[in-house]
C-alpha cells in the first residue's frame, strides 16, 4: 500500500524548491507534481494560448475560403465601409453599415431585407455597399459553424447559372448541379444579395420573374433577409419582378421583408470622379 507524503521538491520550470505530496512506492518518494503553482498556472497559461492562437489560425483560413467562394468579384473583395466615401452616399452608408452590425449569423431568421436601387444612376456605390455588408460579417464570424456566411450573386450571372442546369448530358449528371441544387442554396444561405437586378434586357421575362419569385418567396418563407441592388426606380422593380400577378407576387413578399424601406440612391458616378 502506497502512502503519501509531503517532500521538497526542485520545480524543473524555474528551478525553485517547493513542497509536494508524493507517494511513497517501496520506500521511494514519488512526487505528483514536478512544477511549482506558479509554474504550472504559467504552464496552463501557455497551453491555452496555444490553443486558442491555433482557433484563430483556423477561423482565418475558414474566413479567407469564405471570402473566395461568397461569389464576391475580385474588384469588391476589398470593400469595406472604411473604404467607401461616405460624404457621397450618407443615408446608404449609414444604413447599410447599421444593418451589418445588426446582422447575426447565429440566428438570421427574420432579420429585415434591404434593397438598394438608383434609377437612371450607376456606379453609384450600391455593390461596394452591399459587399461591404458580406465582408462585415465575415470579419466578425467567430467560428461557430456555418456551411456558408452569405452568398453575392449578379442577377445576370444568376440566370447563367440556373440555365446552365438544364440540358446536362446524362453522363455528368452525377457530377453537375441541378437547379434544386442552386435555389436550395439561393433560399438556405444566412444572407443572400442579388446584384444588378434589371441591368439587362432579356427576352423572356417570364423567365425571370418565375425565377426571383421562387427565390424571394423561397427566403420569405424561411424567415431569411435579401439585400437587392437595382437599377431601376421602386415603380420600375416593382413591375420588373411582375408584382400585382396572382402567382409571381415577389414585390408584395420584397415589401413585407423589407417592412416598406427601400433606399434611393442618385448621384455622379464613382467610375468617373477626377
Amino acid at each position: 500500500m502506497c502512502a503519501e507524503r509531503i517532500v521538497k521538491v526542485i520545480c524543473q520550470d524555474c528551478g525553485e524548491e517547493f513542497a509536494a505530496a508524493a507517494s511513497n512506492l517501496m520506500g521511494v518518494p514519488i512526487p505528483v507534481r514536478k512544477c511549482c503553482d506558479r509554474c504550472a498556472t504559467e504552464r496552463i497559461f501557455r497551453e491555452h494560448q496555444a490553443v486558442e492562437e491555433l482557433r484563430q489560425a483556423e477561423i482565418a483560413r475558414t474566413r479567407r475560403r469564405f471570402r473566395e467562394t461568397c461569389g464576391i468579384p475580385p474588384i469588391f473583395q476589398a470593400a469595406e465601409f472604411g473604404t467607401f466615401e461616405r460624404e457621397r452616399q450618407a443615408r446608404a452608408y449609414d444604413r447599410c453599415r447599421e444593418y451589418a452590425q445588426g446582422f447575426d449569423l447565429v440566428k438570421p431568421q427574420g432579420y429585415n431585407s434591404l434593397v438598394m436601387f438608383s434609377e437612371r444612376a450607376w456606379g453609384v456605390g450600391k455593390s461596394h455597399l452591399a459587399c461591404a455588408i458580406i465582408n462585415h460579417i465575415l470579419n466578425n464570424w467567430g467560428g461557430y459553424p456555418v456551411t456558408r456566411p452569405a452568398l453575392f450573386v449578379s442577377e445576370p450571372d444568376l440566370f447563367r447559372r440556373i440555365q446552365a442546369t438544364y440540358n446536362v448530358p446524362r453522363e455528368d449528371r452525377d457530377w453537375r448541379e441541378t437547379e434544386d441544387d442552386v435555389m436550395r442554396e439561393l433560399t438556405t444561405v444566412p444572407l443572400l444579395v442579388i446584384d444588378d437586378l434589371g441591368k439587362e434586357e432579356r427576352s423572356d421575362p417570364r423567365f425571370v420573374q418565375r425565377t426571383l419569385f421562387a427565390i424571394i418567396n423561397g427566403r420569405y418563407n424561411n424567415l431569411l433577409p435579401i439585400v437587392l441592388t437595382a437599377n431601376l426606380g421602386e415603380h420600375g422593380l416593382q413591375r420588373y419582378l411582375g408584382a400585382g400577378r396572382e402567382n409571381e407576387a415577389s414585390f408584395d413578399r420584397l415589401v413585407a421583408m423589407t417592412k416598406g424601406e427601400f433606399i434611393s440612391m442618385t448621384g455622379k458616378s464613382y467610375r468617373r470622379k477626377a
